[in-house]
């Protein structure tokens, strides 16, 4: 039976406890990290935590993976804001996430 693309995948065992511990021992330098490439940091980094629980298997090397896709986010997010005219709305208004 195949999955359909909006049902979340099944949870594995204690999948809540690794993310937690994680979250614990990453998300103060993976901000620090973003805070060097984008205006908003902590929305990196929550991203790049979404994306962690919605991978079918762990990575390999998660504290490589998570500062991947904080950077890929950080940097997604830094050039919305250079396209943006000085007169726009604020980062926060309008701007969609690409962790949805």
């Amino acid at each position: 039976m195949s999955e359909t693309p909006n049902q979340q995948p099944k949870s594995r065992p204690g999948i809540s406890r690794e993310i937690g511990q994680l979250l614990d021992r990453y998300t103060e330098a993976l901000t620090l990290y973003a805070r060097q490439l984008c205006p908003d940091p902590e929305d990196a980094v929550q991203c790049a935590f979404v994306k962690l629980t919605r991978q079918s298997s762990p990575p390999t090397n998660c504290a490589a993976w998570l500062y991947r896709v904080v950077r890929n986010e950080a940097l997604t997010q830094s050039r919305g804001v250079s396209q943006r005219r000085p007169d726009s709305l604020p980062t926060s208004v309008g701007r969609k996430s690409a962790c949805q």
